[in-house]
């Protein structure tokens, strides 16, 4: 019993959601991923200032898990959809839709396993994979669990591996975190052109004009961008686990690839 009405209640939630959709966007999504602690939540914020774009302010993983829709199963070449849609059109429901928002954006780091299916679902949409040098991203330290790390090294190799196989897609655009904070003018600059909106001054100081400025993901709230986070891997603490990073001959080789040396 309920099982069948939370079922009801997702239909009518993602029936909702699409409608509000199609009302207030008149272009398909922006969606972020990568492998986690490599600058997502730093990507959308910076996004977020765009007047044009509606962004979501936490992950909604409703990207994650796919599925061909009932009435469509004996057609094997229908695109799936988004099993739990709902999960991400609940926010699109409950927020106010600035009258010059012509897009949502979302981001959740598992989407980089999906990068398929989305740019089938929306035919449209654009992909932005950040990728950051894994020294930096392996020796992130888990803030709830002392002695632990965010990531294991067997899901930066595949993260970054299934991203790469997109790196060419003329609907996916790959960015680097060191350049995002870096150079962060021209970073942005190219990143607009990819999204086909206008560089203006609200994404240049995009820290005055975000609605994402807080997030689990941060210790505190949004600041200017800084590279303080960019080789944290050299300090002393952190020699036990970079010698077994750098003795992983896939995370080796990938550095060789993205220049990380």
């Amino acid at each position: 019993m309920a099982k069948t009405l939370k079922h009801k209640i997702n239909s009518i939630v993602r029936y909702l959601g699409e409608r509000k959709e199609a009302h207030h966007f008149d272009r398909d999504p922006i969606i972020i991923g990568g492998c986690g602690r490599s600058g997502t939540t730093l990507l959308l914020s910076i996004l977020a200032a765009h007047p044009e774009i509606f962004a979501i302010p936490h992950e909604s993983v409703a990207l994650v898990n796919w599925e061909l829709p009932a009435q469509e199963q004996a057609e094997s070449e229908s695109p799936l959809r988004p099993t739990r849609i709902d999960r991400l059109y609940r926010h699109l429901l409950v927020k106010r839709v600035p009258q010059a928002a012509r897009r949502w954006c979302e981001k959740t780091p598992r989407n980089i396993h999906h990068i398929e299916n989305i740019l089938q679902y929306w035919s449209e949409s654009h992909f932005i994979n950040i990728i950051r040098d894994p020294r930096d991203v392996l020796t992130s330290r888990h803030r709830n669990k002392p002695g632990e790390y965010w990531v294991s090294l067997n899901r930066w190799v595949k993260d970054v591996k299934q991203g790469l196989e997109y790196e060419d897609h003329p609907r996916v655009f790959t960015i680097r975190y060191e350049d995002l904070v870096q150079n962060f003018e021209p970073s942005i600059r190219e990143l607009c052109n990819f999204l086909q909106i206008e560089c203006g001054p609200e994404i240049l100081n995009w820290h005055d004009h975000t609605t994402v400025r807080k997030n689990r993901a941060w210790q505190g709230k949004v600041v200017k961008l800084h590279a303080k986070s960019v080789q944290k891997w050299k300090q002393p603490e952190h020699a036990a686990r970079l010698s077994q990073i750098m003795q992983d001959e896939r995370i080796v080789e990938l550095m060789e690839q993205l220049n990380y040396t």
